[in-house]
């Protein structure tokens, strides 16, 4: 691995933030929860930090995505860049 490789660094203060209970929220939990155990491989010593992370990981997508709840400024799509600005309007998805 090589001596710049940040994940560990990431890792370590993810953890931190984190603490070892509380709901996570992840836009689409899949892909996250995915993220973490890619990125955690490297560092073994993350493994059981991470899982316990993915136990607690809730997703507001799957409310929008299943017609829950609905906006007509969604534009009938339950993606982040669609909902988050109709939603949080002082919050942005594009980049600056």
């Amino acid at each position: 691995m090589a001596a710049n490789y940040p994940v560990p660094d990431l890792l370590k203060r993810l953890q931190q933030d984190l603490g070892p209970t509380g709901s996570v929220l992840a836009w689409y939990k899949d892909f996250e929860m995915g993220r973490k155990l890619r990125h955690g491989r490297p560092s073994p010593e993350f493994a059981a930090f991470l899982e316990g992370v993915n136990t607690r990981v809730y997703e507001p997508h799957g409310a929008i995505a299943n017609g829950w709840y609905a906006h007509p400024d969604f534009m009938g799509s339950s993606s982040i860049k669609n909902v988050l600005p109709v939603l949080v309007p002082e919050l942005t998805y594009k980049r600056a």
